[in-house]
């Protein structure tokens, strides 16, 4: 597997997003793991693809690489979608993510760290969760698709996080009650 040294911080939200989604793109063709440096990544929302090969992000430590959603937006959102169609997750899903040794946050407090959309076996390993109205976020968008309940070890939802886990579902999926 890879190993791709992010560029550290810049602390602007544009250049961050651009700089991390372009590492992220890169490694959804031939997997990997990108290596984030310690600081702020500010952040408008990154998407980890449906790919053959989801890449892994790992900091360099709680409370050292910290990665800030502006507002209320989804820091990192993880999908199985395929062109923005979601729907079972396929063989190639199961090798997926792991987001390790970093902290997720939001500006504004009203955020959500992290967002699995009909994803499989992705992992979120010494993650500590702050300053967000829901740490990790499990939605079903269509009927009939799923995302399977991820593996949270070793993670930590500070008091300022409103809701540690949420399951979601869109109008017209009968998977979750409302």
């Amino acid at each position: 597997m890879s190993v791709v040294i992010a560029p550290a911080p810049t602390g602007v939200t544009a250049t961050d997003t651009l700089n991390l989604q372009l590492l992220i793109d890169a490694a959804s063709v031939a997997g990997g793991e990108i290596q984030l440096r310690a600081g702020i990544y500010r952040v408008s929302g990154l998407v980890l693809p449906r790919a053959q090969v989801h890449p892994s992000l790992r900091g360099s430590g709680r409370g050292i690489t910290k990665i800030e959603v502006l507002g209320a937006g989804t820091a990192i959102t993880v999908s199985g979608e395929a062109d923005g169609v979601e729907g079972v997750p396929s063989i190639n899903d199961f090798d997926s993510a792991t987001l390790s040794d970093l902290t997720l946050r939001s500006s504004g407090g009203s955020g959500v760290g992290v967002e699995f959309r009909a994803t499989i076996g992705v992992r979120v390993e010494r993650v500590t969760f702050e300053s967000l109205d829901t740490g990790a976020r499990y939605l079903n968008r269509t009927a009939g698709s799923f995302t399977e309940p991820t593996t949270l070890p070793d993670v930590w939802f500070s008091w300022t996080t409103a809701t540690p886990v949420a399951h979601a579902a869109e109008a017209g999926d009968p998977a979750i009650p409302r």
